[in-house]
């Protein structure tokens, strides 16, 4: 076989490839706007959509769990420094909720509490953080790491001892709204 005859066979696949394509932008094209689309086309959209929407949120819970230690921390250094008294039950959440009641937040419920309680969170509310009770799961979890220790769960613990940071990581965080926040449902609908 000689070059002409190779490089002629290359031609005519590159363009049979070609044509290939475009006859699939062309057939996009011609579906009217009530078809829908073949889920070989969607599919890989919403999932990458999907997988999109979901790191959002975890970076936005990730920075508000930042947030909640940031200021947990400062509550901390404060009661150690003498600024501000320890809290009546000595818990930080204790603290949190002191710094709330300054604000005017003097009654914190969940969004079920308060609506069993006859209330409705107004739209548009963001929620107050508090930090909630560590979770048993976790805490089995944490315990079975701890059983068979590793190299590397030898080495995070010393990070952890040293810094006492991954303490508050079993800890999950609390969404709560005050009264501030809310106003009596008026009529079953709303509920």
């Amino acid at each position: 076989m000689n070059t002409q005859t190779t490089t002629a066979t290359k031609r005519a696949s590159n363009a049979a490839k070609s044509r290939k394509v475009s006859n699939s932008k062309a057939a996009a094209s011609r579906r009217t706007a009530n078809e829908p689309q073949p889920i070989s086309e969607v599919l890989p959209e919403a999932v990458e959509e999907i997988k999109q929407t979901r790191t959002a949120r975890q970076e936005a819970a990730r920075q508000r769990r930042a947030e909640l230690k940031a200021t947990s921390n400062l509550l901390k250094n404060a009661v150690k420094t003498g600024q501000i008294p320890p809290s009546e039950d000595g818990t930080i959440n204790g603290l949190l909720r002191a710094m709330y009641a300054q604000q005017g937040h003097t009654e914190l419920k969940t969004f079920d509490e308060w609506k069993q309680a006859g209330y409705i969170v107004r739209k548009g509310q963001k929620a107050i953080l508090l930090w909630g009770k560590p979770r048993k799961a976790d805490r089995e979890k944490q315990a079975a790491t701890e059983a068979a220790p590793t190299a590397e769960s030898t080495e995070a613990k010393g990070v952890a001892a040293a810094g006492k940071d991954e303490q508050d990581e079993f800890f999950p965080v609390c969404y709560v709204f005050s009264n501030l926040q809310v106003h009596p449902i008026t009529d079953k609908a709303q509920a």
